[in-house]
């Protein structure tokens, strides 16, 4: 979903970014259908809503990337699962993600999110499952890269 950027002047809220980083982050190969987590550790705070999510990868492929509220995921006790949303981004839908002079990496912006967690110990725990039939590549040729755009919530 694009959007264009509007400010809510009834609403003041101060726009923080999280960080994967591309060699920490999410490096190994990824099969269709498999994930890889990774955890973010130094929020602002533990109570977050997240707004929006700015991508890059270097293959154009289908992601999901998920949102835990702790680092219990998919557990089979449903009451104990720390699901809280998803997101998809979709590098090979070239209505939205776009390469530059049509080479290097490709970029994809979501905004609009209203996703709110809570989280302990300042820290955001998430997965990137690949949608793609084709794999995700380990290391550099594959690399993926988000800022997760977050305020904090009382």
């Amino acid at each position: 979903m694009r959007r264009s950027g509007k400010v809510n002047i009834d609403k003041p809220e101060r726009i923080l970014t999280a960080n994967t980083v591309s060699t920490v982050h999410f490096i190994g190969a990824i099969v269709e259908n498999d994930d890889e987590r990774a955890v973010l550790t130094g929020l602002a705070g533990n109570n977050i809503t997240i707004l929006g999510v700015n991508g890059q990868s270097m293959q154009n492929l289908k992601y999901l990337l998920y949102f835990f509220g702790s680092d219990i995921y998919d557990s089979s006790n449903i009451d104990l699962d720390s699901y809280k949303s998803d997101v998809q981004m979709d590098f090979s839908d070239e209505l939205w993600a776009h390469q530059i002079n049509a080479t290097g990496q490709w970029r994809l912006d979501l905004s609009g999110l209203d996703i709110p967690i809570n989280t302990s110990n300042y820290t955001l725990y998430m997965s990137l499952q690949n949608l793609s039939t084709t794999a995700k590549i380990a290391g550099v040729p594959g690399a993926v890269q988000f800022d997760i755009k977050y305020s904090l919530r009382n």
